[in-house]
């Protein structure tokens, strides 16, 4: 995730993250409940692209 960040950072786009949503993803991708596709949606919404 922070790879990803990074990534996105270096792009240009600013993740903001005020209600922790981000590591409640985290703990969804370890536990299996969340996939890639279901992350890229929450960076799409924290950083307010579509």
């Amino acid at each position: 995730m922070l790879a990803a960040i990074v990534f996105l950072d270096l792009n240009g786009i600013t993740i903001r993250d005020p209600n922790g949503r981000l590591y409640d993803a985290m703990i969804a991708l370890a536990e299996r409940r969340m996939d890639k596709r279901d992350l890229a949606e929450i960076f799409r919404e924290l950083s307010g692209t579509d």
